[in-house]
């Protein structure tokens, strides 16, 4: 799969279940209207599809690749034998889709209770933690980010965002740089998210991202 391409379409049939092993994907709804909120975002090793194969429905969700992805595809009677005559695989699964709902949780508390600063400042601080690449005192955001993806992520407007990017170029904290965005006061920006925060991105092989900015 290509950077842009669908690896699932809400409302498709659960006929596999994907196991994400190179690159990394973006996990979101869409509205009747064409908006997009982001779930989490995902870097391999991940598992999509699993929920709607063990209950035999159709895909509740949207993955989309962020760059190249390579995929195995398990068929459904195949991944539930492989559950049910392995106790070990299906903990592993039972913890990986725990997280999932962990931070699907949260991000519905974000959207109900949070600013739009706090929750942009929550998604660029866990990014950071999750695939930011330090060059001195400032932090290299890896993923290609672009204002645009940071709105249909957080679900508003790219002017809402806009606004919050330009303070916090102002103050020195958040630039763009030759290599993408820049974090140069993660610790700055880590006051204006949310006080503890399970991150919205995730691979099977760490654990949940907690941040904590007290």
């Amino acid at each position: 799969y290509e950077a842009g391409e669908f690896l699932l379409v809400e409302h498709d049939p659960g006929a596999h279940v994907f196991l994400l092993e190179s690159g990394a994907a973006r996990i979101f709804h869409m509205s009747p209207s064409g908006l997009e909120v982001a779930v989490m975002f995902c870097r391999a090793p991940s598992l999509f599809g699993e929920i709607e194969v063990v209950l035999d429905i159709a895909h509740i969700e949207n993955v989309v690749a962020l760059e190249r992805c390579e995929c195995w595809l398990i068929p459904k009677l195949a991944f539930k034998e492989v559950l049910a005559a392995s106790a070990k695989v299906t903990m592993a699964l039972l913890k990986d889709t725990c997280a999932k709902l962990a931070m699907a949780s949260h991000n519905q508390k974000a959207l109900a209770s949070q600013s739009v600063a706090t929750r942009l400042a929550t998604l660029l601080v866990s990014y950071a933690h999750f695939d930011g690449r330090r060059v001195g005192d400032a932090t290299i955001l890896s993923a290609s980010l672009t204002q645009d993806r940071m709105a249909e992520a957080l679900g508003v407007t790219r002017r809402a965002v806009a606004l919050e990017v330009g303070r916090w170029q102002k103050r020195g904290v958040f630039v763009r740089g030759p290599q993408g965005y820049e974090i140069r006061d993660l610790a700055a920006l880590s006051s204006e998210a949310a006080p503890e925060q399970i991150g919205l991105t995730y691979d099977s092989a760490r654990d949940l991202i907690v941040m904590r900015s007290t």
